[in-house]
This record gives C-alpha cells, structure tokens and sequence, in this order.
C-alpha cells in the first residue's frame, strides 16, 4: 500500500528528446503548456481513487481483461480495462441498481443501467453504491486501432491450412535463446513439446492447431518455443513492407516471430537486440498473443509499414540476420520460411499466476 500515487512527467522534453519515446509529459513542451491526455488521464485517476482502498479483482473469464475493485466513501469504484483491442463485457449489477460511468479524460455519464459495456485499453471506471456480482468479458473482440492502411490487400504468403505445410522444429534457435540478443533478465526462452494438426475452425476453416503439451514445471518465467519451417512457400512478388499472420489466440502473453528468406538467401527473423544492447524487438507487444478469439496480428518488414513499434530504432531495429555474409540488406524479393511460436504454461493477471489453455490456432501468413 503507498500513500502516493506515482505519475507522469510534468512536461514534454524541449530538447532532442521530444522526438523519442521518452519525451512524453502532462503537458506540452515549454513554452506553450498545453495539457495532454495524460494530464487528464492522471486528473481522473486521483479524483476517483485517492483514499480508496483495494478490495478484490473480479474473474472476467480471461486473463488480459481486466477488472478491479476499490471501496470508498461506502461505495464501490471499478476499474476495467483491457490488455489489447477492444471487448464487449457483461455485468451482473447484483444489489447495483445503477453506476456512473467516467471515462480515462473523465466524460462522466451518471444513473447507468446497461448490463453490457465495451472495454478497451483505457481505464474505465464504474462507480457504484453496492459491490457488483460478477463480470463477464466475451472471447471475441475487436481492433479499431489495428486497421493499417492495405491490409485489406494482404496477399497469402503461407497458407498454414495443414499441418503438413510445415515441420516443428523442436532443437534450441540461438536466435531466439541468444543471451546476447535477448538478456536473461529480460527475457528467458527455452525449446518446448508442441504438436501441430489440422483442423477446421467453425470461423475461419481449415488451419493449423498448435498445443504446448503437458510437461514437467517450469518457471513462469520462461516462454516455451517451437519454429514452424515452411519449405515450400514461393517467393512473394514486390516489395512488402508488413507482413502478418491470423492468430486464434489464448492471451497466453506468447510471442510471434516471423522469418523470411531474401533474394540473397540471408534469412532475417523478427528478433534481437538491435543498436541498444538490449530487447528492442517489440517492446509494445506488437507481436504479442495478449488476446483470445482470431486476430491479425501484423508486424513492419520496413521503416515504410504502416505499422509502427514504439521501441528505440522503430521499425528498422526489429529484424536481425543470421550470419554475417551477405549485404546485410532484406533483398527482395522474399520468401516466408518460418514462424516462431512461444507460449507460457501460467501467466501473471495483474498479482496472481494463472494457468492458460496452451493451444493456439494459425492461418494465412501474409504479406502487403
């Protein structure tokens, strides 16, 4: 318990740093002061919580939507948000007859009574005169901020409608273990026991089921990895600068990593430390399966993608290349020859470890 609550900078920097992911603050930089969304974002978050005190968090049904519960002045405050996207969640008012419901910036609407909300990555905060009976937050959601300009033109690279596509490989990548490109203290990978199978999905058809299957314990802190080879996908015509792949996801909080093969033969993979000495691949969770239901998660090949990775170096940093020969250049064009998958046996929701459903669904790696 802390008698304080941290928060952001006072201003934006008025220097180079402006321009970094670092330069962020309440207000604008000097001399013009203007509040941003933090200012109120933060203006919000005391005037509902200061002196409130934690009760519980409510099961939601998914560990990446969230929702707490405080107690103040003989009422409840509630906290809902989720990890990725946005999601449509069921309330059950219980002894509640009605809430007030304030946005992140604040826009209050008073004598709410819709059982039914959407919930997204900004809090939104319930305040009642009577604690809530459950929560309920439905598997299938939905991206607004995910919808990247040609995407609808996204051309099938790999097709993943089988499990004879590809080949599990099961021995360690140092790509992906390397505690040079990614630091134990950051990030611990290890080899795990997938399987893989073809299935039909009642909305997407046919595809690829991958399972992490029951293995000894193993620290919540590692990530258990496999690599998909594709020996056969043919090179894709241009020069795309996304490329992506439908996830049915677990919110297992695992990680994706795309491999491609360039008109030099170098292959390039979606991991590494780039210029930082340290996990500058993703830092956003970009690549992240930090949701449930079907998703296209999608991730820049170049600097000119629509898709941006608010990390140190951006988009050009998130691609390492095996080897040192060649130029060192992604020549196109390319062909897809692998995607990586890691999953967590247990996952962290909020201050609990939690067990997840380690199966998830691939389809259609695409490129525009």
């Amino acid at each position: 318990r802390y008698r304080n609550i941290p928060v952001v900078g006072i201003a934006e920097m008025a220097n180079s740093y402006y321009d970094t992911i670092w330069g962020y603050g309440a207000f604008s930089r000097w001399p013009l002061a203007y509040p941003n969304d933090a200012f109120s974002a933060t203006a919000t978050l005391t005037l509902l919580l200061d002196r409130a005190a934690f009760v519980r968090q409510l099961p939601t049904g998914t560990p990446t939507v969230y929702c707490i519960e405080f107690q103040r002045d003989g009422g409840r405050v509630y906290v809902l948000w989720t990890a990725r996207g946005e999601v449509d969640v069921a309330l059950d008012l219980g002894g509640a007859k009605a809430y007030t419901r304030t946005t992140m910036c604040g826009t209050v609407a008073e004598n709410q009574t819709a059982a039914r909300l959407v919930v997204d990555e900004e809090p939104l905060y319930l305040t009642t005169t009577a604690p809530l009976a459950g929560v309920r937050a439905s598997l299938a959601r939905r991206y607004p901020h995910e919808q990247y300009a040609g995407s609808d033109k996204a051309v099938v690279a790999a097709p993943l409608a089988a499990a004879a596509e590809v080949t599990l490989v099961a021995t360690p990548d140092p790509r992906i273990e390397s505690t040079t490109r990614n630091p134990s203290f950051l990030a611990c990978f290890r080899p795990g026991a997938y399987s893989a199978t073809t299935v039909a999905d009642d909305e997407r058809g046919a595809c690829i089921e991958l399972t992490l299957a029951t293995g000894p314990a193993t620290s919540y802190l590692y990530s258990e990895y496999t690599f998909l080879a594709i020996p056969g996908a043919a090179p894709v015509a241009g020069e795309p600068s996304t490329i992506g792949v439908w996830v049915k996801g677990n919110s297992s909080w695992g990680k994706l990593f795309f491999e491609v093969t360039d008109a030099e033969g170098e292959r390039w993979i979606s991991a590494g430390s780039g210029g930082y000495g340290c996990v500058t691949h993703d830092w956003p969770g970009q690549a992240a399966i930090n949701f449930d239901g079907w998703h296209f998660v999608q991730f820049p090949l170049t600097g000119a993608s629509p898709v941006k990775v608010f990390a140190p170096g951006e988009n050009q940093w998130q691609w390492q290349r095996d080897g040192e020969g060649g130029n060192g250049r992604m020549d196109f064009p390319i062909r897809v020859t692998g995607l990586g998958v890691a999953m967590r046996r247990e996952v962290l929701n909020l201050t609990e470890l939690v067990p997840v459903d380690t199966v998830i669904r691939l389809q259609n790696v695409s490129v525009y």
